[in-house]
């Protein structure tokens, strides 16, 4: 397994239209379907899952602090071995793939249903940093209690900001 950015593009659109997962090491395109993409989205998001997890470990369970870190630590990389070992090799390949002939997934036209998946997206980030906002001021969360306060600004603050990269994104295109 190899060691890689998360949050590096590796999402293309080949000149068949298809996406594809472009690896720059071995020059290999994989095959994205819709099915394939979704799950591919989650990987990606394997960082937010593992604070997730350890938020979860000290506020639910009330383990301490370096206990959650190692589980959120050991998530993330279980859902890396997977992604590279498992997911990433079963999918269809084509060998020898010019990275000049691929267009980034990003900059794919939009359309009407992708802005309405943006407009909705913001939506949910915002109600989800509302009400982290509200459940923080209901719970009595203060200073004395630090991780589970600042996890609940992390969150709201982490929300907020998806929710903005969501508008710009639709006023983008």
């Amino acid at each position: 397994m190899k060691l890689t950015n998360p949050f590096k593009n590796r999402l293309f659109v080949d000149e068949l239209g298809k996406t594809v997962y472009y690896d720059e090491e071995t020059r290999i395109a994989y095959h994205l379907s819709e099915k394939d993409k979704s799950r591919y989205d989650a990987f990606q998001s394997r960082p937010v899952f593992g604070i997730s997890v350890g938020i979860l470990m000290t506020g639910v369970f009330h383990l301490p602090f370096w206990l959650a870190a190692v589980a959120a630590i050991a998530s993330d990389i279980l859902m890396a071995v997977y992604m590279y070992d498992k997911f990433i090799p079963s999918l269809p390949q084509r060998h020898n793939v010019s990275p000049n002939k691929l267009t980034p997934y990003a900059k794919k036209a939009p359309t009407k249903e992708t802005r309405l998946r943006a407009i909705l997206k913001t939506f949910c980030f915002f109600a989800i940093a509302v009400l982290l906002v509200i459940n923080a001021y209901q719970e009595q969360y203060h200073i004395n209690e630090p991780l589970t306060f600042y996890a609940s600004l992390f969150l709201a603050f982490g929300s907020l900001a998806m929710s903005c990269k969501c508008v710009f994104d639709i006023f983008k295109q």
